[in-house]
Order: C-alpha cells, then sequence, then structure tokens
C-alpha cells in the first residue's frame, strides 16, 4: 500500500499517443500515476474505476509504470525546499534520464495532463543541450498557460537541473 509508481516511457507513449490502446479505466489509472502517490492514495483517489490494485499491477505487468526505490520518490512540487543550498540537485550531479524525469515531474506538477506534449518532447531529447534548449524555448508557452507567477516557481524549480 506505501509503493510508489512512476510512469515509464511506454506508459508515457500511451498517454501521449494510445500506443497500445488501453482500457479507458487502465488508461485513467495510467494517468494518474506520478511518481509520488502512494497505492493507497491511488486507491482513495480512483476507487471508482474498481480494483485499483489490480489496474496498477496489471499496468506493472505490461511495462507502463514502474515501482519507484523509496530514495527515488520526488517531493511534490508544493514540498520542495526553498532553504538556500538545498534546493534541486545541480546539473552535474545528475544523468540525463534522471534530468528528464525530474523536469518531466515538475512540469506534470504545474500543468497536469496538459504537461504531457511538453514531458513527450523532453522524452525526446538525446542530450542535455536539446533537453536545455527545448526547456527554453517552452518558457513563453508556460507563461501563457500558468501565468507569470507559476511559471516562475516551475522554472525556479528546474533551472538548477539545467545549469
Amino acid at each position: 500500500m506505501t509503493a510508489v509508481y512512476a510512469k515509464t516511457a511506454k506508459g508515457q507513449e500511451e498517454i501521449s499517443a494510445r500506443t497500445y490502446k488501453l482500457p479507458q479505466k487502465l488508461r485513467l489509472v495510467l494517468i494518474l500515476v506520478d511518481g509520488k502517490l502512494s497505492v493507497a492514495a491511488h486507491r482513495e483517489k480512483a476507487g471508482a474505476l474498481g480494483d485499483v490494485i489490480a489496474y496498477l499491477e496489471e499496468l506493472e505487468r505490461g511495462g507502463f509504470i514502474e515501482a519507484l526505490a523509496p530514495a527515488r520518490v520526488m517531493p511534490s512540487a508544493s514540498a520542495a525546499p526553498t532553504s538556500p543550498g538545498t534546493g534541486p540537485a545541480p546539473a552535474a550531479a545528475l544523468q540525463l534520464p534522471d534530468l528528464k524525469k525530474n523536469l518531466n515531474r515538475v512540469i506534470h506538477d504545474y500543468l497536469g495532463p496538459d504537461g504531457d506534449m511538453f514531458t513527450e518532447k523532453i522524452e525526446k531529447c538525446r542530450t542535455r543541450e536539446e533537453v536545455r534548449s527545448y526547456y527554453e524555448s517552452v518558457q513563453i508557452a508556460f507563461r501563457e498557460i500558468l501565468g507569470k507567477r507559476r511559471s516562475e516557481e516551475l522554472h525556479a524549480k528546474c533551472s538548477a537541473w539545467l545549469a
């Protein structure tokens, strides 16, 4: 009940392109998977869909989600530390897959499912420079969608990873 799941690349692909044509209930549970909520929280949030635990197990067997080790679980955007020196890990400390994963989680924290079009492109980037360039190119879109204050919050959470 305390396990936390995150979408895999296959799960992201299903969300963005419906490649695997999951049944509606499975797809809805997949959309809710964010790398932060425990199984118990998913069951509470989506219990009306049926046996959420069985759906999560099926998504895991299908390779759409993976259980995170406790050390890899990301805090929610609202719980991010704000004191100097305790912000996001510097970019040099993050490998490209972790950089993408962190950016995608924060973007989803702020944009929800509307962030899929951005995170999909981040997943396709092959280098840190491509990620940085793409991220910078969408700042105007983030500002239009989120407003000035929230887009600046988003950028503050991501900028250290991109340095």
